[in-house]
């Protein structure tokens, strides 16, 4: 996920190889257990409902540090097998909803 960021970022799609061998370093926040553990969730199909005519119902999650700001693991969607995959996390252009409810609630106290 984070080279296919940097691949799409450092307009390296045509030439990937640089980034493995251009002495390229990537820095990341993200935590490698959150990360394995947020994937297992996503790829058991038991903790989601089923869609109408049996088609997956799709969602992205992120999970970060509310004080720092740091991203410790991102999903971008379910059942997304091999690179350059539509990420509903990043690329998803969606209303907040009600996401900010709890903001809205608590902010003036």
């Amino acid at each position: 996920m984070v080279i296919e960021e940097a691949l799409e970022k450092l307009d390296l799609k045509e030439n990937s190889g640089q980034l493995y061998t251009g002495g390229y370093k990537i820095y990341t926040t993200l935590d490698p257990d959150v990360q394995t553990k947020m994937e297992e969730i996503y790829n058991n199909d038991a903790k989601f409902p089923q869609g109408k005519d049996n088609k997956i119902i799709q969602s992205a999650m992120v999970v970060l540090n509310h004080h720092t700001g740091q991203i410790k693991g991102l999903i971008g969607g379910r059942n997304q097998e091999g690179q350059r995959q539509f990420n509903r996390a990043t690329q998803a252009l969606r209303q907040p909803g009600s996401t900010f409810k709890p903001i809205a609630v608590f902010a003036p106290a």
